[in-house]
């Protein structure tokens, strides 16, 4: 899948897999028309965390991966961390420290590797 698609464009398409109206999918996820329409044109920002998982929830057909680019194509376009990556977070406070000496290799690791 193309990773460089737009949120809009994405969560179209996966409606489209789901075989739901957009009617269907907004009332489901329970935002408004207009606000449903703002998001899916580009008008406005991906949605909020919040928002971002009712969504998810309310697709049922969606792969792990699919899952995992929906909450990664938000997060680009808000310049956020991924709201399921935010999530396992905030629900697991003792781990941050150890999420932080990770990633912190990780970049150590991929800055040598570039050199």
């Amino acid at each position: 899948m193309d990773t460089n698609i737009r949120f809009g464009e994405l969560l179209k398409q996966f409606i489209k897999k789901e075989g739901i109206t957009q009617q269907k999918f907004y009332e489901a996820v329970g935002i408004g028309k207009p606000y449903f329409y703002d998001i899916a044109s580009g008008k406005v920002c991906p949605p909020p965390s919040d928002v971002q998982m009712r969504m998810v929830s309310a697709f049922t057909k969606l792969t792990a991966d699919e899952k995992s680019l929906f909450y990664d194509v938000a997060a680009r376009e808000r310049h956020e961390v991924p709201a399921d990556i935010a999530k396992m977070l905030f629900d697991h406070p003792a781990d941050m420290s150890s999420v932080r000496k990770v990633l912190q290799a990780l970049l150590v690791t991929r800055s040598i590797r570039l050199n």
